[in-house]
C-alpha cells in the first residue's frame, strides 16, 4: 500500500508543477497584452510638484562653481559659498566618475564633511545604489544601500539605511508599484525601523497614481496617520501648475498644509 501511494504521490507533482506554471505564462501573456507602462518609482510619486515649488530656486547669499573636465569620464568640481547669513563661506571639491555601467560621485568641503555616491547597473532594469555621508557631528553619519529594479509595468525598491547586525539597528523599506491601467498606477510600502536593539516599529503606506496626457495626480495613505495628495499639470512649454495636500491624523494633533504653485 505504501508503494501505491508513493506512485500517485509522484504522479501528481509534475500535474500541480505543470498548473502553476501555466497560470503564471498566463498572467504574463496577460499583462504583455495590455501593454501597461511603467509606473515610476515609489520615492518619485511627487516628484514633478516638488519641482514646481520655489524654495528649490532659493538662495541666500552667492555661489561660484568651477568644472574642468579631465577625461570622458571624469571631471572636477571646485564650488565656493559666502555671503550667507545662515551658513559661513565654504569651499567644497566634488570628482565625477562617469563609465557605461557604474556612475561614482563625491564631495568634501571645508570643515571635513564627506559625500558620497554610487550607482551599479547590472542591466538596463536592475540598479544597486550606495550613499555615504561622514560629518564629524555625532548622529549626522549615514550610509544607505539601495537596490532599485524596473520592470515593464512594475517597480520594486529595496532600501536600507544605517544598517547595524552587530547592535542589531537600522531602518528598512521595501516598496512595490504596479501599473494597472495605461492611466492608474496602485503601490504598498512597509518601513520597518529599529532605532535602537530594545525599541522597533513598523508601518505601512498606500499610494495610487492617475497619469493623463498633460497631468498627474497622486494619493499617500500612511499607516501613522497621515495623508498627502498632490497634484500637477503642464499647461503650456513655459507654464506649470502644482498642489500638494499634506494632513495629520494623530491622536493628539491634527493639522493640515496647503500649497499651491504656478511657475
Amino acid at each position: 500500500m505504501a508503494g501505491l501511494g508513493e506512485k500517485v504521490l509522484s504522479k501528481s507533482t509534475p500535474s500541480t508543477s505543470w498548473s502553476l506554471s501555466s497560470l503564471l505564462n498566463g498572467i504574463t501573456e496577460y499583462k504583455e497584452k495590455l501593454n501597461l507602462p511603467n509606473p515610476g518609482t515609489f520615492e518619485g510619486l511627487h516628484r514633478e510638484v516638488k519641482a514646481t515649488f520655489l524654495t528649490n530656486l532659493l538662495f541666500d547669499g552667492g555661489r561660484a562653481d568651477l568644472t574642468r573636465v579631465l577625461s570622458q569620464n571624469l571631471q572636477v568640481t571646485h564650488s565656493f559659498t559666502m555671503g550667507s547669513a545662515l551658513a559661513p563661506p565654504m569651499y567644497n571639491f566634488g570628482a565625477a566618475y562617469i563609465g557605461t555601467k557604474s556612475f561614482l560621485h563625491g564631495t568634501i568641503d571645508t570643515d571635513g564633511t564627506l559625500s558620497a555616491r554610487m550607482n551599479y547597473a547590472w542591466n538596463a532594469k536592475n540598479v544597486t545604489k550606495i550613499q555615504a555621508h561622514i560629518t564629524s557631528v555625532p548622529g549626522h553619519s549615514m550610509l544607505q544601500l539601495e537596490q532599485d529594479y524596473q520592470g515593464s509595468d512594475y517597480s520594486i525598491n529595496y532600501k536600507t539605511i544605517n544598517p547595524s547586525p552587530v547592535e542589531n539597528t537600522g531602518i528598512y523599506i521595501l516598496s512595490y508599484i504596479q501599473s494597472v491601467t495605461q492611466k492608474l498606477a496602485l503601490g504598498v510600502e512597509t518601513v520597518y525601523q529599529k532605532p535602537t536593539p530594545d525599541s522597533e516599529e513598523c508601518f505601512k503606506s498606500l499610494v495610487a497614481k492617475y497619469s493623463g496626457k498633460n497631468y498627474i495626480a497622486t494619493l499617500q495613505w500612511q499607516e501613522i496617520g497621515t495623508i498627502q495628495a498632490s497634484y500637477f499639470q503642464k499647461i503650456n512649454e513655459k507654464v506649470e501648475f502644482g498642489t500638494e495636500l499634506q494632513i495629520l491624523v494623530g491622536k493628539e494633533r491634527r493639522d493640515a498644509l496647503c500649497t499651491v504653485v504656478c511657475s
